[in-house]
């Protein structure tokens, strides 16, 4: 994991980036992600930089949600997804104080989804992740290796107030929705890896 030079960073950031690279230093399971990276039995991408796959720590579901990191997850998370199934979740089902959260809340992957119902889906499931005041942005059409589905920008913000930005590919193949996720602080974080993650996403190969 690399971190910024604490001197370039606000004071409210560099409690973050701090806290982060502490909980990731001491955390086993954390693996170096590079080069041609398989994401379950779907499809490959290519990592031109190192990050740090931390489905295993973070992911609810590290069969078929991965999570990589490169500044810690509380700055930038890159999600991956290897073909979420109709009644699946990129969520966890247990809240954080280890209550079983409402299933009917928790979004779950459905059959036929529609494109909007695609960016809904990953909306809701910000939400589950302490976002707040989540905007939808420059929904638009894209793909996903062969698949046919959409593109869109995501504007959120922490209850700490730290403003958050998400850009991502979704498609619904099979019933099956295969999603890359970027999300990232809006400032300093999100336009230094954008172009990294847009070069990810364009790697997408289904065998």
């Amino acid at each position: 994991m690399k971190t910024p030079t604490s001197g370039s960073l606000p004071r409210w950031l560099k409690a973050a980036v701090l806290a982060s690279a502490i909980t990731v230093a001491g955390c086993v399971g954390i693996v170096a992600a590079s080069g041609t990276y398989k994401i379950g039995e779907a499809y490959t991408v290519q990592l031109a930089r190192t990050w740090s796959d931390a489905s295993t720590l973070i992911s609810p579901n590290p069969r078929h949600v991965k999570v990589f990191t490169m500044n810690g997850w509380a700055l930038d998370q890159l999600i991956l997804t290897d073909g979420l199934p109709v009644g699946q979740s990129m969520v966890s089902q247990v809240s954080r104080n280890q209550r079983r959260t409402d299933d009917k809340q928790v979004p779950l992957v459905r059959a036929g989804m529609s494109e909007l119902e695609l960016v809904e889906f990953v909306a809701d499931s910000m939400a589950f992740w302490d976002m707040q005041q989540i905007q939808s942005e420059e929904v638009r059409p894209a793909s996903f290796g062969p698949h046919e589905g959409v593109a869109f920008d995501i504007s959120a913000r922490r209850p700490n107030g730290l403003d958050m930005k998400a850009t991502g590919v979704a498609a619904q193949a099979g019933d099956k929705v295969y999603l890359l996720l970027f999300i990232s602080t809006r400032e300093h974080y999100f336009d230094t890896l954008k172009a990294d993650v847009d070069r990810i996403a364009a790697s997408v190969r289904f065998p």
